[in-house]
């Protein structure tokens, strides 16, 4: 009786450790491109939501939000906007800048009232959000699939 009973314990144990393990999701990690120097530098390229928070003056246009397609070339990019609206046009860059290995080199936001503007930037460690700040404002672009 001991016997069975211990043999049972031991597939449950089993069975949950396997049952656990089949849950359990592989992060996914910043895909990155080799440049031809040999530096590895973040791959941004694709579709991103970009939604915006203003301050100060601007506030009342916070929760704006549209998409950005970014073009990549070695480490600079271009975010080029994928709809028309209110505030962009569709084919007009909305970011520009060079990538380093640790993330961004310089980036800049344009607005249309101000032209460009430099800014500070991250990118999340699963390449999926990208957030830039600037005085009077924040966009958060997130990876569309």
């Amino acid at each position: 009786m001991k016997r069975c009973a211990a043999i049972l314990f031991s597939c449950s144990i089993l069975f949950f450790a396997l049952i656990n393990l089949s849950c359990t999701e592989v992060q996914p990690q910043l895909k990155t491109v080799r440049l031809l120097g040999g530096e590895e530098v973040p791959d941004i390229r694709g579709d991103w939501k970009v939604d915006f928070e203003y301050y100060g003056l601007y506030r009342a246009m916070s929760g704006y939000s549209n998409t950005v397609k970014i073009f990549q070339d070695e480490n600079k990019f271009i975010g080029i906007v994928k709809f028309s609206d209110q505030v962009a046009t569709r084919g007009t860059q909305a970011i520009r800048g060079e990538l380093s290995k640790e993330g961004f080199k310089t980036v800049q936001i344009f607005t249309l009232d101000r032209g460009w503007l430099d800014c500070d930037g991250s990118i999340s460690s699963k390449g999926d959000k990208i957030v830039l700040v600037e005085t009077t404002q924040t966009r958060t672009l997130t990876r569309t699939k």
